[in-house]
């Protein structure tokens, strides 16, 4: 097989070993295939103490994390991202809104996502055992705290189930689920799964979009391959990243 580095060069950057469809807490940032560029050249970085990527890159740097306690760590000489305020012109490409005076303001595309989160939240019984506490979303990326629950807790529906199509090669199919027997626990929807339909479904709409409201067109994908998440260890770092993920508008618009 012919040499592919943007496929034979990819690593995985969840923890090794982890069970991701166990119950907890897991601070989320899904980021779209193309960011907003810098006003000049430098790494970009992962707030809050996520596995850490290098733009361009496609594995993680060993050892590489950022672990702050509050605001998100800025190397020294690193410039800020160019941030779309109210002030400046739309890109070439997709972006889900403007930062304004601290606000976030939505375009359509950007309420088409929130569409979905909602759809999460609020539909709890397709996604039973998932709760959605805290989100953003940013020009470039969303930021969430997703909680899996304790199935055993939960009353899902006969047949629910989140396949979408095309499903992706490296998602876990979720097959119908069938009524518990002697009250045995249905397989909870796991963190990689939820991700995976948001971001399936999200593009399917978005391609519409393109075709149908001229939406800015996006080059091969929409969404980059992977997403960053930390394990929400106890209820102080919590409460630090909803802080985070609340303020996130008015720390980017700092950041300009």
């Amino acid at each position: 097989m012919k040499y592919n580095p943007e496929r034979h060069d990819r690593h995985s950057i969840r923890l090794r070993g982890h069970d991701y469809a166990g119950i907890g807490a897991y601070f989320v940032t899904i980021c779209l295939n193309r960011r907003i560029p810098h006003v000049a050249q430098g790494q970009t970085h992962v707030a809050q103490g996520q596995t850490h990527v290098a733009q361009g890159q496609t594995h993680v740097a060993q050892g590489q994390t950022h672990v702050a306690q509050g605001q998100p760590h800025v190397a020294q000489g690193q410039t800020h991202r160019s941030a779309p305020t109210g002030t400046q012109p739309e890109f070439g490409f997709p972006t889900f809104g403007l930062v304004k005076n601290g606000v976030m303001l939505l375009n359509d595309s950007g309420k088409m996502v929130q569409k979905y989160i909602l759809e999460i939240v609020n539909n709890t019984d397709k996604f039973f055992n998932i709760k959605i506490n805290e989100y953003v979303i940013m020009p470039d990326h969303i930021h969430g705290i997703i909680k899996i629950n304790d199935p055993s807790t939960t009353n899902p529906p006969v047949g629910a189930d989140l396949r979408v199509c095309p499903f992706a090669t490296n998602a876990r199919p979720y097959l119908p689920r069938v009524a518990p027997v002697n009250h045995v626990a249905p397989n909870p929807i796991e963190l990689g799964t939820i991700i995976q339909w948001l971001k399936t479904m999200t593009t399917n709409e978005y391609t519409n979009g393109v075709k149908t409201f001229k939406w800015k067109p996006f080059h091969k994908k929409l969404w980059q391959r992977n997403y960053y998440e930390r394990i929400i260890r106890n209820e102080t770092e919590y409460a630090r990243i909803a802080e985070y993920i609340r303020n996130n508008p008015i720390l980017w618009e700092k950041a300009r």
